[in-house]
Formats: C-alpha cells, sequence, structure tokens
C-alpha cells in the first residue's frame, strides 16, 4: 500500500466523522455519497473519479 493511500484512507474516515458525526462501521463506505444523510455508497460514475485519483496518486 503507497503511503498516498494510507493518507487518503484517512482523510475519507475524517470527512465520515464529520459528515455523519461518528466514526464509519465495519461494512460502511468511505468513499460515501456526501449528499446522503445516510451512508451510502457513491454511484458508479463516483466510484471511478476517486479510483482514477488514487491511482494517480499511488503511481507518482
Amino acid at each position: 500500500m503507497c503511503l498516498e493511500l494510507i493518507g487518503v484512507l484517512e482523510l475519507r474516515r475524517d470527512l465520515f466523522e464529520r459528515r455523519f458525526g461518528r466514526p464509519p462501521q465495519p461494512g460502511e463506505p468511505l468513499f460515501f455519497d456526501p449528499n446522503s444523510e445516510q451512508p451510502r455508497r457513491m454511484d458508479e460514475e463516483g466510484r471511478r473519479r476517486a479510483m482514477a485519483e488514487l491511482d494517480a496518486l499511488c503511481n507518482l
């Protein structure tokens, strides 16, 4: 796992906590729909974009 990926996962956890007011539970998405009142996965396009960004970070 690249160090950048670890940083991204920590950031996503922080964003989850700010959005939902608690840490994520097992099985809840770190790449969540920011417009949802409950933790829900991003749509397919959002996931593709996020994965492309992560791939770019790890391949610098």
